[in-house]
């Protein structure tokens, strides 16, 4: 099967999200994204509005928020709704990434470990609503594993999560012209290679603005 299978991605978040954190990455990899994206945070500002789009439990936005910060987290899967506060400074919202819609514009949106399950076509749609959304001085940060090549798509058993799952990783060159194409600045963040388990694939991030 050369194609993303849907009902085995919903299957598979549905049976993450009764876990503790849905984070399987090393916890280095988490504190170094928490370093570079706060580098980044616009310095004069006393609070920034926070848009997490496929949040899950929340690890890094909610490390990013800080007093006086707004978090809007989005996720399809409900069951993430218990990982966040519900107050006047942090939002759960039950809503596919692609369905979301907002009258607000974001300092900050996270796009992370998201795109590996969207078709090629659903990854231009995010791109664009992205855009929409960001705040004039705001920025975002779009990341995933990307193939070094090809793009290819997985659909397989993981030994590691003890699941199935369906993902599909884009070509890191095609991706970085796509970005190109819709965002005024693409900065490339390029992740310390002991990250990367595979030699086909690696994390990556692009830090947007419009």
């Amino acid at each position: 099967m050369n194609e993303l299978n849907k009902s085995l991605i919903k299957n598979f978040w549905r049976n993450q999200s009764l876990r503790d954190s849905n984070r399987w990455t090393d916890s280095n990899l988490l504190e170094f994204e928490i370093s570079y994206i706060t580098q980044k945070r616009p310095q004069d500002f006393k609070s920034i509005k926070i848009l997490d789009l496929g949040s899950g439990s929340g690890e890094l936005s909610k490390r990013l928020q800080e007093y006086g910060d707004i978090l809007n987290a989005v996720d399809f899967e409900e069951n993430y709704r218990r990982f966040f506060q519900e107050s006047d400074s942090q939002f759960f919202i039950h809503s596919d990434v692609i369905g979301f819609e907002s009258e607000e514009n974001f300092d900050i949106i996270l796009l992370c470990g998201v795109v590996t399950h969207l078709t090629k076509t659903e990854e231009g749609q995010i791109y664009e609503k992205v855009s929409k959304l960001l705040a004039p001085r705001g920025f975002a940060v779009i990341k995933h594993q990307m193939s070094i090549n090809k793009e290819f798509i997985v659909n397989t058993y993981s030994e590691a999560l003890g699941e199935n799952y369906s993902a599909r990783y884009s070509s890191f060159l095609e991706t970085e012209v796509k970005l190109k194409s819709i965002f005024q600045e693409v900065e490339l963040v390029e992740y310390p290679k002991t990250f990367n388990k595979f030699d086909n694939s690696k994390h990556v991030a692009f830090l947007v603005k419009k």
